[in-house]
């Protein structure tokens, strides 16, 4: 019965395999993406002077905000040294310098990196592996007031 059984089992799948369809693509299914996309225009908006940041009383409150045209801003990193202040996973973010902020007196390099899509068309781009890196410098003063 055992053999029987199997017997048709075999039938049954040959008789599933015979009569499937078959699908015979026509065409290309591929996009052409072009690799040469150049990097877009960063439009920044800072609450402070695009040269030298001054810090001398707390609290110190900045905002930003970056615009990349067509494509997309995934974070927005603000550092100071190798330190990051804060990470913002959109095109804004607002950091609040306090008496409790761990760097000393003195002058620092403020550090904003922004990442954005690249815009080609392709799947790593489409995927989110696929990025351009801005980073932008400015000169931080930190004078102790308190």
């Amino acid at each position: 019965m055992q053999n029987h059984n199997r017997l048709i089992l075999l039938f049954l799948a040959l008789i599933f395999i015979i009569s499937s369809c078959e699908f015979i693509p026509k065409g290309e299914n591929f996009s052409e993406v072009d690799p040469n996309v150049p990097p877009p225009d960063i439009v920044l908006d800072l609450s402070f002077d695009p040269d030298t940041l001054l810090i001398d009383f707390y609290p110190f409150t900045i905002s930003y905000s970056a615009e990349a045209g067509d494509n997309l801003v995934y974070g927005i990193f603000l550092m100071i040294g190798q330190d990051t202040l804060q990470t913002d996973w959109d095109n804004n973010g607002l950091f609040t310098f306090k008496p409790t902020t761990f760097y000393e007196e003195g002058v620092h390099d403020l550090q904003m990196d922004i990442i954005t899509n690249t815009n080609t068309g392709s799947l790593a781009d489409v995927a989110g592996y696929e990025f351009h890196t801005f980073e932008y410098h400015w000169t931080l003063v930190i004078e102790d007031t308190y």
